[in-house]
């Protein structure tokens, strides 16, 4: 059992399930694992407890909501702005889905949802104008591929929309 954030093979195919279907009742992933519903219960509360399990979420399909166009945005920020005001300033742009700090030539990675090429630019000239910011460079997003079946950029991803609720 999750002991101080330890996860065992019981914990791990619990983790797996619920990945893949977090709405799975405790009693089908103990059937599924051969293990009791209470069991289930209390490995994933201690997992919650321990911040292995940070939450439940629903994975929205951003192109089925409009959002057609993915950006991968590079980001330099001068040294006279520290790293988490600027964070601050992207975390403020509805349509950034994650921010990633990089090592290498660039200061951080955001990806962003748009709805066409047109808001793309919209989000560029808002970005280029906050500051702090050095350098810009965008990359297109032409395929998404993921490993798990889910991205977790899409998992916490909400459209604009939806924040107002």
């Amino acid at each position: 059992m999750s002991k101080n954030g330890v996860v065992d093979e019981t914990d791990l195919k619990i983790l797996k399930l619920l990945r893949m279907d977090a709405r799975l009742s405790f009693r089908e992933i103990g059937k599924q694992i051969n293990v009791s519903t209470g069991t289930v219960s209390d490995r994933v509360k201690q997992m919650q407890r321990d911040g292995i399990i940070k939450g439940f979420v629903t994975a929205i399909a951003p192109d089925k909501l409009g959002y057609k166009v993915t950006m991968l945005v590079e980001l330099n920020v001068g040294r006279e702005k520290k790293m988490e005001e600027f964070e601050a300033s992207i975390i403020e742009i509805a349509e950034a889905c994650c921010i990633q700090y990089v090592t290498g030539d660039i200061d951080m990675m955001v990806l962003i949802r748009c709805l066409n090429q047109e808001h793309a630019t919209e989000m560029l000239d808002n970005i280029r104008t906050l500051e702090g910011v050095e350098m810009v460079r965008t990359h297109m997003v032409l395929k998404s591929c993921t490993l798990c079946g889910q991205c977790g950029c899409d998992c916490a991803w909400e459209p604009p929309f939806l924040q107002k609720f």
